[in-house]
């Protein structure tokens, strides 16, 4: 009993239409005559953002409720993840059968059809969509089209119709007669083929101007053309190619023609050169376009519905964009930039109109919904008329400049015969110039001969005396070796040592002395004043008179020695008759054995030190000398100071002069006092001919590419 009371209920709520909130939903009557009937006022929808219901959860009563009347006779939606229930209520007058067509190819992905049986339930749907087999279309069109009623059925019918997909859903819903909606079909084929035809047109015109001119933006204009005609027929149902994948990353094969337009724009308008800021910009809005979201679409990392306002709204802005360059070209002046101002014109009007068209602003019909083919023809046939006016500026320009060139020449020619005539006279004043010239240069070159026999003579003379003096100089030499220590005296007192000895000129101001009594042995090493041979004189007396003071005057203690030593250098050069101021630095050092089998160094100098390197504490210390030096004219009130230092056995002694550390290199910075300390100190360690070795390696590298400037005299040894 309760069965039969819920049909009951369930067949007057149909009769009724209350499923509708009441009596709102009109019912769609077609007759003999009717034309072609929009219907998208007429109809109800409801939206499944689930996805889950079912045709008999649609039938529910309190689905039945949801149901919304639509005002428009668009219905719109941007690409959702939710599916569309639509409702509509038809009685076939006409005794004939029926169709619906349910929308474009772009629009309609998946597409359900439920239509009650005889018994009035709904059971199985038909299916349409571009996902679906061809097959299933009730007409051989590109609408998906739907047979909802037979000739025969005449009763009032409650059709559902559920739509889902990605795609965006824009459906103008259209009822009629086979007559009435084939001959709807038969004027939209018209128009495509129309469109293509254009397209066809252009290309094939502008494949034969490529085939003579080889300018590459013909090429890019051909297959800009070549996308525009496969992008076009394909989102409206005639597509050239129809394959699943296409549609599920129309994103990723779509953004090629965004790289093609720009790359148009970019070289027509020599976008680079002209306006650098925006060729970037539109640059970065092209890669958006046709690589980031491609690679978004087919890597699935973003879905459709996610990606489609984004793309728009980059779509839009990269529209307006090239739109903006294109006019404002057109104000500061750019000729090419008025055809191409136009064609893009041309292609926004016709999406404006065609967006407005499906919000239902501007009234539906087939101006409004076809204006985009209109907009992409007049675009592609004002580029080609851009491209003309491209080659005929590139023409002019070309036959301005060889006239331009032939004017130039022309004054280059006058000019270079004027310059021939101007040179010709220089030339015919130069000659008598030159022939004036030769007579004072021959008087010239007599005279030089004369000069060149006289100094060659001269020569001779200085080759020769040269030659004495080099002779006389290396007898110098000779005098001088034999008053310092021999090799064998060296090893015979000193045992370890080694020495550096380098005089800059042959004969040195440098010497270094060795004595020894029963008890000491006394080592000196002194700088003379010069170098070369007034150094080498010095050297000879202040070898003679310090060998007088310790071996004649028995004098022993090294301050004592100095001081000696500076009184007869003073005497013996009669300075204070001649004002004369030669004498030298020196560093004397005493070595005597002590009781504990230590040496005593007793050490006094003359603006000389020495180093010492303890064996038993690893210290490495500096003995510098008085600030005084050895004749001349020095204050009476400085004495040579005295220092005595105790070391035990295999210590190491450094000393020497200034020469070494007084070196400069090429950039004339010296070797420097400290840098020879701290290479001294890292030496200790190594037997003493490789701390020669280091020491003359080191000297050698950073005098290179320079002269040497002072005489040069250092030794080390082990007591």
């Amino acid at each position: 009993m309760k069965i039969r009371i819920y049909k009951f209920i369930f067949l007057v709520s149909i009769f009724l239409g209350i499923v509708n909130k009441g009596f709102s939903q009109t019912k769609i009557t077609v007759t003999p005559n009717s034309p072609l009937l929009k219907i998208g006022k007429q109809v109800q929808f409801f939206e499944d953002q689930n996805n889950r219901l079912t045709i008999q959860d649609i039938l529910k009563p309190e689905v039945q409720e949801q149901f919304q009347a639509h005002a428009k006779d668009v219905f719109n939606c941007p690409p959702a993840n939710t599916t569309i229930w639509f409702k509509f209520i038809v009685q076939n007058q006409s005794e004939e059968d029926i169709f619906m067509a349910i929308g474009e190819s772009f629009s309609t992905w998946y597409a359900d059809l439920y239509k009650p049986n005889a018994n009035n339930q709904y059971t199985q749907a038909k299916e349409y969509g571009s996902m679906r087999p061809l097959s299933n279309n009730d007409l051989n069109s590109n609408f998906h089209c739907a047979l909802i009623a037979k000739g025969s059925e005449k009763n009032t019918q409650v059709i559902y119709l559920k739509i889902f997909g990605s795609s965006p859903k824009n459906h103008v819903f259209q009822i009629g007669t086979f007559r009435a909606l084939d001959k709807y079909l038969q004027v939209n084929d018209y128009i495509v083929t129309l469109f293509i035809g254009v397209i066809l047109a252009l290309l094939i015109y502008n494949l034969f101007i490529y085939y003579s001119a080889r300018d590459i933006i013909y090429l890019v204009y051909i297959l800009y053309l070549g996308w525009v005609l496969f992008v076009a027929t394909f989102t409206s149902g005639y597509a050239l190619a129809y394959k699943h994948w296409l549609w599920d990353y129309f994103y990723s094969w779509n953004g090629s023609g965004y790289f093609l337009i720009t790359l148009f724009a970019s070289i027509y308008l020599n976008l680079k050169k002209v306006t650098p800021r925006f060729y970037r910009w539109i640059w970065f809005c092209t890669i958006l376009l046709s690589a980031v979201f491609p690679l978004f679409n087919l890597t699935g990392l973003i879905s459709v519905v996610q990606m489609a306002m984004p793309y728009q709204l980059v779509l839009t802005v990269y529209y307006l964009s090239l739109l903006f360059i294109g006019i404002w070209l057109v104000v500061k002046g750019h000729r090419n930039a008025r055809f191409y101002t136009i064609a893009w014109s041309f292609v926004i009007i016709g999406t404006i109109l065609f967006v407005l068209t499906l919000n239902a602003i501007l009234p539906y019909n087939r101006f409004t919904y076809n204006i985009q083919y209109l907009g992409f023809s007049l675009e592609a046939l004002f580029f080609a008329l851009a491209l003309g006016d491209r080659m005929n500026t590139l023409k002019e320009e070309k036959e301005a400049a060889q006239a331009q060139n032939l004017l130039l020449i022309k004054e280059q020619n006058i000019n270079l015969e004027k310059k021939v005539q101007e040179r010709t006279q220089e030339l015919m004043a130069s000659k008598d110039e030159i022939m004036t010239q030769n007579e004072e240069l021959r008087q010239v070159q007599e005279e030089l001969e004369t000069q060149r026999d006289f100094l060659d003579k001269q020569n001779v003379r200085l080759n020769r005396q040269n030659d004495l003096i080099t002779t006389s100089i290396r007898a110098a030499e000779s005098i001088q070796k034999t008053i310092l220590p021999t090799k064998p005296q060296l090893e015979d007192l000193l045992k370890d040592y080694f020495l550096i000895y380098k005089p800059r000129d042959v004969v040195s101001g440098d010497f270094y002395s060795i004595h020894q009594t029963p008890n000491k042995t006394f080592l000196l090493v002194a700088d003379c004043t010069g170098h070369g041979v007034p150094g080498a004189f010095m050297t000879l007396i202040g070898y003679n008179l310090i060998d007088q003071i310790i071996k004649f005057q028995g004098i022993t203690q090294p301050n004592q020695i100095l001081t000696r030593l500076h009184e007869e250098v003073h005497h013996f050069l009669r300075q204070e008759s001649y004002n004369e101021s030669s004498g030298m630095d020196a560093a004397l050092l005493t070595m005597e054995p002590t009781e504990n089998a230590h040496i005593k160094i007793t050490f006094s100098g003359a603006k000389n030190g020495f180093y010492y390197y303890n064996a038993a504490t690893g210290e490495f210390n500096q003995v510098k000398g008085t600030r005084k030096s050895i004749g001349g004219f020095q204050s009476r009130e400085v004495s040579f100071e005295h220092v005595t230092v105790e070391l035990p056995p295999n210590s190491l002694i450094y000393t020497g002069t200034d020469g070494f550390q007084d070196q400069h290199n090429v950039q004339r910075k010296k070797f420097g006092r400290k840098r020879l300390e701290e290479l001294i100190e890292s030496l200790t360690h190594l037997p003493l001919q490789e701390q020669r070795k280091q020491l003359v390696q080191q000297l050698r590298t950073h005098m290179e590419g320079t002269d040497q400037r002072d005489d040069i005299l250092w030794m080390g040894f082990k007591i």
